[in-house]
């Protein structure tokens, strides 16, 4: 497990902090949990309306896969883009 943060990893009840413990036996860090996002961004055989995500779920090479169904639904989409908007200032005209 990755060393204290205050107000991120400090905030867990002990058993989130046993499951966290325990997902990291099979699951990927934060590094190459990265992977799926910055393949997306620069391969140039990716297209638009892709998801790339780990091959086995939680681990393994960025591959295109199907993503949660939740984030199909418009007001997740909506959601996303007033948190974007107001995380950059920057207002996006879609």
């Amino acid at each position: 497990m990755s060393s204290k943060r205050a107000g991120i990893t400090d905030t867990r009840s002990p058993l989130a902090l046993f499951g966290e413990k325990f997902e990291g036996i099979f699951a990927q860090g934060k590094d190459r949990g990265a992977w799926p996002a910055v393949r997306a961004a620069v391969d140039p055989g990716a297209r638009g309306g892709e998801f790339y995500g780990p091959k086995r779920n939680v681990s393994g090479q960025p591959v295109v896969i199907d993503p949660v169904a939740q984030s199909a639904e418009p007001a997740f989409g909506a959601e996303f883009w007033r948190q974007a908007e107001a995380a950059t200032g920057i207002r996006f005209d879609i």
